[in-house]
């Protein structure tokens, strides 16, 4: 429950929209206030820090000439002078000045959100335009693309979907790192470091003196070299393949825009820039199919909360119960499966799969384990025990840290808690967990605390 789309957005979105249109219209919302703090950032960070990357590029330039000049035993060698002092304090400001300008802006939709108080679809509209409408140029250009890709389509759930297929792949990337952590070793990042240096100072020095190419031009071809090597090292992992991918399309679509923000286009120039937004966007567009597959062989959350999966879907990730009961697949694909057959309506098998996840001692997904086993019990239960039910769910939420969120338990609970007499603490669970709860359910556990608490 740590990442922001799943935590924040969706349940957001889910809680205050009516309908599919709103629901479309916010994600749209949302999604533009993201890229705008992406965008801005890139802007400012190219701002303030100027200064530092030219001095940088400078320094480089200077020693590509002197290493040229000592190979080639030159007497005389170019070397350029960019006046440049280095100002702890300076580079202090500009990065403080950074957090203000698009962190601050990050939070801004909160402070807003306290100062509404009432949560409406039109309130969060204005929220989330308050904290974007103060750079109105990225608003248009980020606003027309979005409206532009999602015109025929608002109030049939695909731009929802969108950011719902985001959260799964975020579950998915998020998955293979916690079993796959990166190990950073420093005497190896710098070792790749300078075998980087020195492969573009070859290249550059092959080029400039061979081919007599612009320095500048070989070296953009060494550096794509080592970002495609870069790419498709390790290809066959696809977590990382594809978020490489998604970072780099991405990446080059806001430099692209960032790029052109303050220049004037030649009439050769504009077409140019319209060209690399279109196939950036086209190749973005493409790698969300390549997504989708990912997150159906892998996602957990997609089969829990997606609604409309189609049949031939479930039946073809299935796997048999007499494999489950004999090989170890691992926690993840052992809920995978589990919540497939939730999706199908298999009980029993799912109980089964239940028993062998408590055996291995898994607990990142024991409180869905055992929440869905007492619901399946409680089916069964003809007459319930309300105080046997309150103890038993008490001891399902004793487990913390867990990766998926069920709300139906807490409104399990917290309609037991009311009919037990505990109203108090009723609308204190109910307070905690009122965002993950539709308006209808609020409005529900509402009226139940009044009636409990006026017969009290």
């Amino acid at each position: 429950m740590n990442r922001i789309i799943n935590r924040d957005i969706l349940p957001r979105i889910s809680k205050i929209s009516k309908n599919n249109k709103e629901k479309d219209l916010l994600s749209i919302a949302y999604i533009t206030w993201l890229i705008f703090i992406i965008f801005a950032l890139g802007v400012v960070t190219v701002n303030d820090l100027k200064p530092m990357f030219n001095q940088l590029i400078v320094n480089l330039l200077n020693i590509y000439y002197y290493m040229e000049a000592f190979i080639l035993g030159m007497d005389s060698y170019l070397q350029y002078n960019l006046p440049y002092s280095f100002d702890f304090w300076s580079i202090f400001v500009e990065a403080i000045n950074l957090f203000v300008k698009v962190f601050l802006i990050a939070f801004i939709p909160s402070v807003i959100r306290k100062v509404l108080k009432k949560e409406s679809f039109f309130n969060e509209v204005v929220i989330l335009l308050g904290a974007i409408v103060t750079i109105l140029e990225i608003l248009i250009v980020v606003g027309l693309i979005l409206l532009l890709i999602a015109f025929v389509s608002i109030g049939k759930n695909r731009v929802y979907n969108f950011v719902q297929n985001l959260n799964y792949f975020e579950e998915v990337i998020w998955n293979y790192f916690e079993e796959n952590p990166v190990k950073i070793k420093e005497k190896s990042l710098i070792i790749k470091f300078l075998l980087t240096i020195s492969f573009v100072f070859v290249i550059d020095f092959a080029m400039v003196r061979l081919l007599n190419f612009n320095i500048k031009f070989s070296t953009i071809l060494a550096c794509s070299a080592i970002l495609l090597a870069w790419l498709y090292q390790n290809k066959s992992v696809t977590e990382p393949f594809l978020l490489k991918k998604l970072v780099i399309y991405f990446i080059f679509f806001i430099a692209t825009l960032i790029g052109n923000l303050k220049n004037e286009l030649s009439i050769l120039e504009t077409p140019l820039l319209f060209i690399s937004i279109f196939f950036t966007m086209d190749r973005i567009i493409a790698l969300s199919k390549e997504m989708r597959d990912l997150i159906i062989s892998k996602s957990i959350l997609f089969y829990y909360d997606h609604e409309n999966i189609k049949p031939s879907i479930l039946l073809s990730e299935i796997k048999e119960i007499k494999y489950l009961e004999n090989v170890d697949i691992g926690e993840l694909e052992l809920v995978r499966q589990m919540v497939i057959r939730l999706r199908l309506e298999l009980e029993e098998e799912f109980l089964i799969l239940s028993d062998i996840y408590m055996k291995n001692g898994y607990e990142k997904y024991i409180q869905f384990v055992q929440g869905n086993v007492y619901f399946i019990n409680l089916e069964l239960d003809k007459i319930p025990n309300y105080t046997n039910l309150k103890l038993i769910l008490e001891s399902i939420f004793d487990h913390n840290n867990q990766k998926i969120f069920i709300p139906k338990l807490y409104e399990e609970y917290i309609y037991i808690l009311i009919s037990l007499g505990e109203v108090e603490k009723a609308k204190e669970i109910l307070k905690e967990v009122s965002d993950y709860l539709t308006e209808e359910s609020l409005n529900y556990f509402e009226k139940e605390y009044d009636k409990a608490k006026g017969s009290n």
